[in-house]
């Protein structure tokens, strides 16, 4: 205004000062105050003024202006005369903000044409737009988006007042930019409500200028039922007889729930009502005495008068031992055909010699007085010879005694025992040694004289009584060799034709009736009378590891297989009873043996011996807990019937 006053002072001297009839037009200019107008942003409209020197009646016309201000139009042109001229600018602010610059350009007829500079400042002016003002979710829905935006100018702060518990928004809160949109989740959780309608508001406090209500919210909550259970699974280990866990009523209403479990599991609540928000506890028992040795896995299911369906998952780990421990640690063992009965010989807790009988599991001990090594039973199963280190024993199966010792000059790695009462012995050691004879029933000995074995052979009689056939150990290639013992000492016959042709590996076994020998590593051999056929190759089994001990049923004509790994020292037996045809070597099937349980852990058994009865339809076999179980006392019986 200060500018503004000697323009107007000017203006008033030359109005008064002229004479109109002497006035030279060309010599007027047309002038504008301010040169430059500047709005505020809380400026509702401005004004500036126009005026001619000297004075003169002049028209004038706006002829440009910014698209952000507004000239009425009555003033947009004139005659300026007697004076200034004010005209009033609207700013035009809605929807914008920041600094705008521009010109206001005005002609005029008869003092020239000016232009003068417009400088308009806006603030932000955020406003809130809510696309929804009611939500409503029904008695089925539980998610709802709703829109905010900044209708406005400037930056909007936004956040939602905490809502009710059954509501959940995301996000909660925000930023919005001119023309800026937020989707805004709401969710709704029925859960522990009852059967009713509920409403609530949605309060969002911003920085908008502009007034908006809060978002009205309807939801309906029907009649729920509905239940959970505690746990997902319950597993019975081996000790294992009940277990419990929690069925609860999760729903709005009383419910009526029932349970389906296995046959072999009973519970204290097989059904009932619960009330809303109640549970109970239901114990699930075990019966054992209907499950054999295994692992079971089943489902109790679970159900609601809505047909709301769960289930618990239930696994059982069960062991019911059908094999005999023994008691004891078997160092060899022996079979009677004739009478059906093993025989095998203790190192621990005794020096022992048990008969056992594998049907009635009546066992008869005959205490000896040193550590044995090997056994060896006649065929009528009346005698016993027992293997020791520098001796042997001699027992009479019907007194259950001892009828002799006698000393040797040997570790007794293996012992024979013929019907006419000698025995013969094989070496543990000591390299090139004789097949040490003994005619048990007047001590007379008599060794091998004609060869010397290597030691570590291990010999088995052949059927007929008049042969010996051993199997090489400790010396390679390995080899099978005959021995004839008409005459009382080991007479060295022959051995195979074969040298690396073909594995041996240092043990074997003889068919029910003596035509075949079979190999620990799997090769058949012929045995025959007839010299040229004797040691013959008549093929192999095609199993995969070594065999431990094997039992032929001419009846049956099954063979029954024990196998192990390929050490002949420390051997280890594997879990499984191969049966096999004997005529065509087919493999038929094969037996699991039971694990041993140590501190409710299973431990695999190692098959060692195994034997059958006259049909060949039951099949014994004595076990070794693995290593690893820690039992002092490792050995047990095991009986199976044939079912390949």
């Amino acid at each position: 205004m200060k500018k503004l006053l000697p323009f107007i002072a000017l203006v008033t001297l030359l109005v008064y000062g002229c004479d109109e009839s002497e006035f030279d037009t060309s010599t007027l200019q047309l002038h504008v105050s301010p040169d430059t107008l500047y709005i505020a942003d809380t400026d509702v409209y401005k004004e500036f003024f126009l005026a001619v020197q000297p004075y003169y009646k002049v028209s004038y016309q706006v002829t440009q202006l910014p698209d952000w201000l507004k000239i009425d139009s009555s003033a947009m042109k004139g005659t300026i005369e007697k004076g200034i001229n004010p005209i009033r600018i609207t700013p035009l602010k809605e929807g914008r903000e920041g600094v705008y610059s521009g010109n206001i350009s005005i002609i005029s007829d008869l003092a020239g044409k000016l232009e003068m500079k417009v400088i308009m400042s806006v603030a932000g002016h955020p406003k809130l737009g809510i696309s929804n003002q009611t939500v409503g979710f029904g008695t089925d829905s539980t998610i709802k988006i709703i829109s905010l935006q900044n209708t406005g100018t400037g930056m909007l702060t936004w956040s939602v007042e905490k809502p009710a518990h059954w509501l959940t928004v995301m996000p909660a809160q925000g930023t919005l930019l001119k023309g800026q949109k937020a989707m805004v989740t709401i969710i709704c959780s029925r859960a522990k409500l009852d059967m009713a309608t509920y409403s609530s508001e949605l309060k969002i406090n911003s920085n908008a200028e502009n007034e908006y209500n809060p978002v009205s919210i309807t939801m309906a909550v029907p009649r729920i039922s509905n239940f959970a259970l505690s746990t997902s699974s319950l597993t019975y280990n081996f000790t294992d007889s009940e277990k419990s866990f929690y069925l609860k009523n999760t729903g709005n209403a009383s419910i009526s729930w029932s349970m389906e479990p296995a046959s072999y599991l009973s519970a204290n609540h097989a059904a009932g009502e619960l009330a809303k928000g109640d549970s109970v506890q239901i114990s699930v028992t075990l019966d054992r005495s209907k499950l054999t040795s295994g692992t079971y896995n089943s489902k109790i299911y679970f159900r609601n008068e809505s047909n709301k369906k769960d289930s618990v998952a239930v696994t059982v780990n069960h062991f019911s031992e059908q094999k005999l421990m023994l008691h004891s640690n078997v160092v060899d063992a022996e079979f009677s055909r004739a009478t059906n009965t093993i025989f095998y010989v203790t190192s621990s807790p005794a020096n022992a010699l048990v008969v056992f009988n594998p049907e009635t599991k009546v066992k008869k001990t005959v205490a000896i007085n040193k550590t044995p090594t090997s056994v060896a039973v006649n065929a009528a199963g009346t005698k016993v010879l027992i293997g020791h280190t520098g001796m042997v024993t001699y027992v009479d199966v019907a007194e259950l005694s001892i009828e002799k010792e006698y000393p040797i000059e040997c570790d007794a790695l293996d012992v024979i025992l013929t019907s006419n009462g000698w025995g013969y012995i094989f070496p543990r050691r000591d390299q090139w040694q004789a097949i040490y004879g003994i005619n048990l029933l007047t001590g007379t000995k008599a060794n091998s004289n004609n060869w010397m074995i290597y030691a570590g052979m291990v010999g088995r009689l052949h059927p007929s009584e008049k042969y010996i056939y051993g199997a090489d150990n400790g010396i390679s290639p390995d080899d099978i060799e005959k021995f004839d013992i008409q005459k009382g000492a080991a007479y060295s016959l022959k051995d195979s034709p074969y040298h690396g042709d073909y594995p041996f590996g240092g043990n074997l076994w003889f068919s029910e009736d003596g035509d075949r020998i079979f190999t620990r590593s799997k090769t058949i051999l012929r045995a025959s009378e007839v010299s040229a056929e004797d040691m013959t190759y008549n093929g192999s089994i095609a199993i995969t590891n070594q065999i431990q001990s094997l039992f032929h049923s001419k009846t049956a004509d099954r063979l029954y297989i024990l196998t192990g790994n390929n050490s002949w020292s420390t051997p280890q037996g594997d879990s499984d009873l191969q049966i096999f045809n004997n005529s065509y070597l087919n493999f038929l099937g094969k037996y699991t043996l039971e694990q041993y349980m140590v501190n409710n852990k299973l431990y695999n058994a190692e098959g060692k011996f195994v034997f059958a009865n006259a049909e060949g339809k039951r099949i014994y076999v004595l076990t070794k807990a693995q290593a690893s179980s820690g039992l002092q006392y490792d050995w047990g019986f095991e009986q199976m019937d044939l079912k390949y």
